[in-house]
């Protein structure tokens, strides 16, 4: 596989087990295997594109990773296993 197949075969791995860490309960296995993946593109972006290209990638994953976490924590609760987990409040009433 060429260089650049690997890069994107990092990111893609990385960015897809980020995502199903929200749907599937691993208890942050997946969450630290994306993470695994995505510093290995980073690395591998380093050795592939040049210090520039490095550092670019470095600046998206810096601006990816908190928007994801951010996302991942508000939707949460509308998953199938978010709901079983944390349940909605109950409505308390003046009586309450």
């Amino acid at each position: 596989m060429s260089g650049l197949g690997l890069l994107i075969l990092f990111f893609a791995v990385g960015v897809l087990l980020l995502v199903a860490e929200i749907f599937i309960p691993s208890y942050g296995i997946l969450c630290v295997s994306g993470t695994g993946f995505l510093i290995a593109g980073i690395l591998k972006t380093f050795e592939y594109g040049g210090r520039g290209v490095g550092v670019t990638s470095i600046l998206a994953c810096a601006v990816f990773l908190p928007v994801f976490a951010y996302v991942a924590v508000k939707y949460w609760r509308r998953t199938p296993i978010g709901r079983r987990i944390a349940p909605p409040n109950p409505i308390l009433t003046a009586e309450d």
